[in-house]
């Protein structure tokens, strides 16, 4: 589920990087979520590279909370484009 909402972001911006400016997600963010939903996962992984690598606590629970932070930012920017928002940074997000 995170992929794919890293997928919708990134259709809705016209691609990856113009997520940083559209919705205000640091590039980092990003990045992080895009690799571990990419190379990680064990039995839920996205690829097959990912299955004998299973996530560690802090990573499933930070891209749990990175997925629910996302969602909310989609909304916020659906419901007023022009509002003002602080960037999302890695900084704000839990442990990794």
């Amino acid at each position: 589920m995170a992929y794919f909402c890293l997928t919708a972001l990134e259709q809705a911006a016209g691609n990856r990087s113009a997520i940083t400016k559209k919705f205000g997600i640091a590039s980092s963010v990003i990045r992080t979520l895009g690799r571990l939903t990419g190379e990680k996962g064990g039995a839920e992984a996205r690829k097959g590279g990912g299955l004998p690598h299973e996530f560690t606590g802090d990573e499933r629970n930070w891209i749990d909370q990175t997925t629910k932070r996302l969602i909310r930012r989609a909304a916020e920017v659906a419901h007023d484009p022009a509002a003002a928002t602080s960037p999302i940074t890695m900084g704000d997000l839990g442990k990794l």
